[in-house]
C-alpha cells in the first residue's frame, strides 16, 4: 500500500538551547504515535534543535528553512515562502499540517501555491488577540488569507474555535474542529522517581515547594508569580515554604532584579531550563504545587503534564486553562493580573494539604481518561484519511 506523504511545518524547533514550547512537544508526540506503516512523514522547521534531534531519532527526515523565524519581516518572509515552496515541491506531499503562527501562515500559503491536496493548520492560540492597532488588523488579515486556503483548522481549545468564528478567520464552520493536546505516553509516569530537591536546589525535605517551570517571557508572565510570592511572604513570613522559578527567557533578568529589590532571595530559588525527559518530569513530580500565571494560552501542556503527574496546579483563570481546571475540584484558579488573588490562593494551598491531595487525584483521573496521545493521534490519523478521501471525491 502506498504511504501517505505527510509534512509537518513549525516555526522553530527550539527557542534557544533546549528551550521548547507546547507546540513543539505536541508535534513531537503526534509523530511518535503515528502509524509509520501508513504515513511517510517529514518535518520543516526554522532551525535545528530539540525537536529536529528527536524526530531524527525516529527516522523522520527534516528540512531547515532558516529564513523562517518569529518577527514579521516582509522581504525575509517572502524569501522564506519561496524556500518553503521549493522544499514542498521536492517532497510532493499529500498533506501539509502546519503549526505555530509564522510556520502556519507560510506553510499554508506555500502548500496552496504548490497545490498540495490537503492543507491543515493547528491553532494553539492566535497571535492577533495579543496585539493592538494596525498590527492586530494586519495579523487578522493574514489569518483570514491563510484560512481561505485551509481545508481543516484544528483548535486546541474551545476558545481558539470561538476566536476563529467570531473574527471570521474561517467562514466555513465545517472546516473547524477541536482536538485537545494530551500527555506524553513515552513517560513511565507511575514509577518515575521524583527529583531530590535538597540535592538539586537545597530545599530541605518536608518544605512545601511551589514551582513555576516555563519559558520566562511575556506570555508566561513570571513577574506576576513573583508579585504573588511577595504578597504571600508579607502575610506569612514564618511559613515553611520555598518557591522555584525555573526557566530561561526575555524576562529572566527582570525577575532576578525583582527578587533582589524585594529581598526575596531567602524564599525563591532560580534555576535554568530543564531537559524535558527526565529532569523536567522529575522536578514536576517532586514539588507540591505547579504555578502557571500565563496571560494567554491555547491548551497548556504544562497543566496537562502536572495533572497527569498528580501535582496540583494553580493557574491564571484565562481561556484555555479554564477548559482544564475546575476551580477547587481539578486545580486552583486565580484572577489574572491580580497578584493579591494569587497570594491568597498560595496561602490556601499551603494551609490545606489534604484538600490539595484530593484535587490532584481528581485532576489525574480526568487527564488519564481523556488526554492520552495515543488516542489524540488516532483522531488525527482518521482526520487525515477522511480529508484525502474528500479531496479525491471533489476532484472526481
Amino acid at each position: 500500500m502506498k504511504k501517505i506523504k505527510l509534512v509537518y511545518i513549525i516555526t522553530l524547533s527550539t527557542f534557544g538551547g533546549d528551550q521548547i514550547g507546547g507546540a513543539q512537544v505536541h508535534l513531537l508526540n503526534l509523530i511518535r504515535n503515528l502509524d509509520m506503516e501508513k504515513f511517510d512523514v517529514s518535518l520543516i522547521a526554522g532551525n535545528e534543535g530539540v525537536l529536529t534531534r528527536e524526530v531524527e531519532k525516529l527516522g523522520v527526515p527534516f528540512y531547515i528553512n532558516d529564513l523562517m523565524d518569529n518577527p514579521v519581516k516582509l522581504f525575509k518572509d517572502l524569501k522564506a515562502l519561496r524556500k518553503m515552496r521549493c522544499i514542498l515541491r521536492s517532497i510532493n506531499p499529500d498533506i501539509v499540517h502546519s503549526h505555530s503562527s509564522k510556520g502556519g501562515f507560510l506553510g499554508r500559503v506555500a502548500a496552496y501555491k504548490e497545490q498540495v491536496p490537503v492543507i491543515i493548520f493547528s491553532v494553539q492560540g492566535f497571535a492577533f488577540p495579543r496585539v493592538k492597532g494596525l498590527k492586530r488588523y494586519l495579523y487578522l488579515l493574514a489569518e483570514r488569507f491563510a484560512g481561505a486556503r485551509t481545508d481543516k483548522m484544528i483548535c486546541a481549545s474551545i476558545k481558539d474555535k470561538e476566536d476563529a468564528i467570531n473574527h471570521k478567520v474561517i467562514r466555513d464552520l465545517n472546516k473547524l474542529t477541536v482536538i485537545n493536546n494530551g500527555f506524553d505516553q513515552e513517560i513511565n509516569w507511575e514509577v518515575l522517581a521524583p527529583a531530590d530537591l535538597n540535592k538539586r536546589y537545597g530545599i530541605e525535605e518536608g518544605t512545601f515547594t511551589a514551582a513555576m517551570i516555563a519559558r520566562l517571557d511575556e506570555q508566561k508572565n513570571p513577574l506576576e508569580f513573583l508579585m504573588g510570592i511577595r504578597g504571600f511572604i508579607k502575610n506569612n513570613p514564618d511559613s515553611n515554604v520555598k518557591f522555584l522559578l525555573i526557566g530561561q527567557g526575555t524576562e529572566k533578568e527582570s525577575c532576578i532584579r525583582f527578587i533582589h529589590d524585594n529581598k526575596l532571595e531567602d524564599f525563591i530559588i532560580t534555576g535554568d531550563w530543564l531537559r524535558l525527559n527526565p529532569d523536567y518530569f522529575q522536578v514536576l513530580k517532586a514539588v507540591d504545587l505547579m504555578v502557571l500565571p500565563s496571560l494567554w494560552e491555547g491548551l497548556p501542556l504544562a497543566i496537562i503534564d502536572s495533572m497527569r503527574m498528580g501535582t496540583p496546579v494553580l493557574a491564571s483563570g484565562i481561556p484555555g486553562t479554564v477548559e482544564l481546571i475546575e476551580d477547587g475540584k481539578t486545580g486552583l484558579l486565580y484572577q489574572s493580573r491580580k497578584p493579591e488573588d494569587l497570594a491568597a490562593k498560595l496561602e490556601w494551598a499551603v494551609k490545606n494539604p489534604e484538600l490539595l491531595k484530593k484535587i490532584s487525584y481528581n485532576a489525574k483521573q480526568k487527564v488519564i481518561n481523556r488526554l492520552s496521545y495515543k488516542h489524540i493521534t488516532e483522531i488525527h490519523m482518521k482526520l487525515y484519511e477522511e480529508l484525502l478521501i474528500q479531496n479525491k471525491e471533489i476532484k472526481d
